[in-house]
């Protein structure tokens, strides 16, 4: 997680600028890459809780924790496709708000048609307890997930559908 392509110095200028009552839970990765991401960004032990690897069925466990979750990868990763969209919906699905990079279009869309969070970037700009505030008052309603797995379903059923309506037909 502590990698250039996931946003490792948003990271760094995040924890520099965190409100006195919150720390970043860091889950993934190991000690010694975190211990070299402290290091080279002078960030106090406080500011974290970290965890390290965890296997993918207890994140929830972790995330019922937090009061946000953080998901940015550069759009052109390609683990931007395998990734961050188990994070994302994770996220989403546990009524988290999510703060997540503007220059990654995939999850800037998500979070503005969604109202699902916040961009680092706006708290880059603007360091305040006010931003953190704003993602606590964040509600995300049953009715709101029930459309988005509706939507997606439906993009599935479109694709299939397409698939099929290409396949040769057999004369019986």
């Amino acid at each position: 997680p502590l990698k250039i392509e996931r946003g490792r110095q948003q990271l760094a200028n995040l924890c520099r600028n965190l409100p006195n009552s919150y720390v970043i839970l860091l889950l993934g990765g190991t000690e010694a890459d975190f211990i070299k991401f402290k290091g080279e960004n002078e960030l106090p032990d406080s500011k974290f809780f970290f965890v390290g690897k965890v296997n993918y069925e207890v994140l929830p466990l972790f995330w019922e924790k937090g009061c946000a979750s953080i998901v940015m990868y550069l759009p052109t990763y390609t683990n931007n496709r395998l990734c961050a969209p188990n994070r994302l919906y994770l996220s989403y699905f546990l009524g988290l708000p999510i703060i997540v990079n503007k220059n990654n279009p995939v999850l800037f869309d998500f979070i503005n048609s969604y109202q699902a969070g916040g961009f680092i970037e706006d708290f880059a700009e603007n360091p305040s307890d006010e931003f953190f505030n704003q993602l606590n008052t964040l509600i995300i309603e049953d009715s709101a997930k029930e459309r988005l797995l509706a939507t997606e379903k439906n993009k599935l059923k479109d694709i299939y559908s397409s698939i099929i309506d290409k396949a040769p037909q057999v004369d019986k």
